[in-house]
C-alpha cells in the first residue's frame, strides 16, 4: 500500500528503531527470508510497509497476510 506524505517520522520514530534492532537480531546469519505472519495489520502497516520496502533489516523478511488473527496464528502452527 502507498503510504502518502512525509515519510520521514515514521522511518526516524522510535518504533521504526525498535522493529529494526530486535527483527535484526533475530534474522541475523538467516538466508532465507524470515516469515512474518499477520492480519489485516491496520494498527502497524504503515510501519511493516516502510521497514519491508526501507530498511536493511526488512530485505530479510516476508509479510504472509492471513485474513484474521486466528488465521494467521494458525499459519504459524498455533492450534485453537
Amino acid at each position: 500500500p502507498p503510504v502518502l506524505g512525509d515519510i520521514d517520522p515514521v522511518l526516524n520514530s522510535p518504533e521504526m528503531a525498535f522493529m529494526q534492532r530486535v527483527l535484526g537480531k533475530f534474522s541475523e546469519g538467516c538466508s532465507h527470508k524470515v516469515p512474518l505472519y499477520g492480519c489485516s495489520a491496520f494498527e502497524y502497516i504503515q510501519y511493516l510497509h516502510l521497514f519491508l520496502e526501507k530498511m536493511p533489516e526488512g530485505k530479510k523478511f516476508q509479510y504472509v497476510c492471513g485474513r484474521t488473527d486466528i488465521q494467521a496464528a494458525h499459519m504459524c502452527g498455533f492450534k485453537q
